[in-house]
């Protein structure tokens, strides 16, 4: 497996994570003891991108759904005006 392979598979695990667990591995990754202060840093970076991804795309699926509903109740609504002009124009 090469380099890229294995950050992919990270990435992915990360993103499969709760928000309660990145945040628990920022923490983490910032306390790290044996490494130098800078690769700590740069660690929890990689978790907080992760952190911020796993928000955005779930963030767009929201934006997405109101969307949608935001659509159909357009929709809906020109129905209503239309059945309620006919209704003016055709009265049985």
């Amino acid at each position: 497996m090469n380099n890229r392979d294995k950050i992919h598979n990270e990435a992915i695990e990360d993103l499969n994570k709760t928000y309660e667990q990145l945040l628990t591995d920022i923490h983490e990754e910032l306390l790290h003891e044996t490494r130098p202060q800078v690769d700590n840093i740069k660690h929890a970076l990689k978790r907080i991108a992760s952190f911020f991804t796993k928000k955005e795309l779930e963030s767009a699926k929201v934006q997405r759904l109101m969307n949608r509903f935001t659509v159909t109740v357009g929709v809906f609504t020109i129905v209503n005006v239309v059945v309620y002009l006919l209704s003016l124009f055709y009265k049985p």
